[in-house]
């Protein structure tokens, strides 16, 4: 795992927050201009989520099995969605094909 940007750690300590006292909302929609580290944001946020061996309000360990699996792409428990090679946005159907059930502690995170 690498650091998050030091200008987005006030909302990673909040975000934190929020998932230590179990009310993180069942969606967040990350926005800003480009270039600032949205994507980051979010990766490190599913990170948060997935990974086994968390502090309470740390960051994500990035040597247990699901950090290792984070890194690599192949968590079961995340998935990304892109807009397609001709579009310029990403497709209700995209959104639908989602699979919804973890198989992990309980989070299934989309980006």
């Amino acid at each position: 795992m690498t650091d998050l940007y030091p200008w987005l750690e006030t909302t990673r300590q909040a975000l934190s927050g929020q998932i230590e006292q179990e009310r993180l909302p069942h969606a967040l929609l990350i926005t800003g201009r480009p270039g600032v580290g949205k994507l980051a944001l979010a990766r490190h946020l599913a990170g948060m989520l997935l990974c086994g061996d968390h502090a309470p309000d740390g960051p994500p360990c990035g040597h247990c099995p699901a950090c290792a699996q984070l890194a690599a792409g192949t968590h079961p428990d995340l998935q990304q969605v892109t807009p397609d090679e001709d579009a310029t946005a990403i497709k209700v159907d995209q959104v639908r094909a989602l699979s919804l059930c973890a198989h992990g502690q309980g989070f299934k995170v989309a980006i």
